[in-house]
């Protein structure tokens, strides 16, 4: 197979850091709070099947 073809794709990560979990912890708080802000009725849910 092309596995190392593959391997060769993938980008490289960046490594964990205090910077890192600092960014992510500021998105998620920002994704609840817009979250909060445009749902309107919060604990309707889709019917199901």
């Amino acid at each position: 197979m092309y596995i190392t073809a593959l391997l060769a794709a993938v980008p490289r990560t960046l490594e964990w850091s205090p910077t890192v979990a600092l960014i992510m912890v500021i998105c998620n708080v920002l994704a609840i709070a817009f979250g909060r802000a445009t749902i309107n009725r919060p604990n309707v849910g889709p019917e199901l099947p």
